[in-house]
């Protein structure tokens, strides 16, 4: 079990390498309202607050206090593994029991979610029309601008999903990798160096450059690359968890700290990217 200090809750980023390391750390728990220690994961909404998620439930902090909320079922309660703001800034959550959106004072069950098991860490992605779901039955999409059913895109179980800044919508499919473009779906597999795997993030750096991670290793694919390659001389990864790649100022990086400065107002938090850690 991760058992966390709310020694800092902003600002997740790993520092370059020989870059000098200064920040100062505040304490957070139960006498701000954060009675969980164990972290699962934290999201800046569009507003600025701060959302954390714990094994004891969601906590949205307003630079002052933490005020749990609950996303539930009407059958099934569970801890909420991830957080997502799509596009046209709606604030969406999942957990064991399904998935949530919010409606701006509470959490609602999506239609054709409920008590559907996302357990995984980056199981939300979407571009400007479409939400997409990783499910262990496979990679579903939903309009996000009205209130459609869910589509199935592929039915191979999928744990992670992303969209990337040329629209290319990349999910893990069973043991490999696929992915989505007008239309139509491609598999990458070991001709393309993606060897089978549980690929539980993929994320896109400031140069175009696409990295997946596995419980095993991390590869990279160039700016319109046809292949992957593995990234050599990285520290053993820990395959006890699924924590998503960390995107610093220059590439995707395997964090082990958490630290923020100081709160900006009393309203929210200051702007920025928020993330977690491998």
């Amino acid at each position: 079990m991760r058992i966390a200090w709310l020694a800092s809750l902003w600002w997740l980023f790993c520092p370059l390498p020989g870059q000098a390391q200064h920040w100062s750390f505040q304490m957070y728990g139960t006498d701000q309202g954060l009675t969980n220690p164990t972290i699962l994961a934290l999201h800046q909404d569009r507003q600025g607050f701060l959302w954390v998620s714990t094994e004891g439930g969601l906590f949205r902090y307003d630079g002052d206090r933490f005020r749990p909320f609950a996303a539930n079922s009407a059958t099934k309660k569970g801890s909420n593994n991830s957080m997502y703001t799509s596009g046209d800034g709606q604030l969406w959550t999942s957990s064991y029991a399904g998935l949530f959106r919010w409606n701006g004072d509470a959490f609602v069950v999506v239609p054709g979610f409920e008590d559907v098991e996302l357990a995984t860490v980056q199981p939300i992605g979407s571009d400007a029309t479409n939400l997409y779901v990783a499910t262990l039955l496979g990679l579903r999409s939903l309009p996000l601008h009205s209130r459609g059913q869910p589509r199935l895109v592929s039915p191979k179980p999928s744990s992670s999903v992303f969209v990337a800044s040329d629209r290319t919508v990349w999910f893990s499919c069973g043991l490999l990798l696929c992915s989505l473009r007008d239309g139509r779906i491609e598999e990458w597999a070991a001709a393309r160096g993606v060897t089978r795997g549980s690929w539980q993030s993929i994320v896109e750096d400031t140069a175009g450059r696409l990295w997946i991670r596995s419980t095993e290793k991390v590869l990279v694919r160039d700016p319109r690359g046809t292949v992957f390659h593995e990234v050599p001389t990285l520290p053993k990864l820990d395959s006890t968890h699924g924590s998503p790649l960390v995107i610093n100022r220059v590439s995707p990086a395997t964090c082990s700290k958490i630290r923020r400065p100081s709160f900006a107002n009393s309203k929210g938090t200051p702007s920025g990217t928020d993330s977690t850690g491998l």
